[in-house]
């Protein structure tokens, strides 16, 4: 574990102390899911909004680490719980973007919040910012960008 690991485990450990281990708690024993709502739970304030930055920057990170801390506060209580879901809701406003922008490269691996109908459902269409090819011959580099 770095230091940088434990910092955010340890300010993980203290948010769920102070804003949600009552919900933790209080967890349907069937689904194991837990909502936490951004901004009535306290992500947006605690540590002066850098939870927040954390979680729409790195969610993949910053999730499963909330994941592992609410498991060690919830097998403190009951030793037969062995995986939980959680779901953050109610992002703010800010965080909103609308459906084109969620293609764009500088949203890639990051937690975004939008509104929408689904009308339909089809696989993502693969992004290609630049083509390379290599000539077999004489292994001249070729790059292409698409018109589109």
């Amino acid at each position: 574990m770095t230091t940088n690991d434990f910092v955010t485990e340890h300010f993980v450990t203290e948010y769920i102390e102070r804003w949600i281990k009552p919900k933790i708690l209080n967890i349907d024993r069937d689904n194991k899911v837990i909502i936490i709502d951004a901004q009535a739970d306290g992500i947006m304030f605690y540590d002066s909004g850098s939870f927040l930055s954390k979680l729409l920057d790195k969610p993949e990170e910053f999730l499963s680490v909330l994941r592992e801390c609410i498991l060690n506060v919830l097998k403190a209580y009951d030793d037969e719980i062995d995986d939980v879901k959680v779901r953050i809701v109610n992002l703010p406003k800010s965080c909103r973007k609308s459906i084109p922008e969620i293609r764009k490269v500088e949203n890639v691996n990051k937690l975004v919040c939008f509104e929408g109908v689904v009308r339909k459902i089809t696989s993502p269409a693969p992004y290609v910012a630049k083509a390379v090819f290599v000539c077999t011959k004489c292994e001249h580099v070729h790059y292409v960008r698409p018109s589109n």
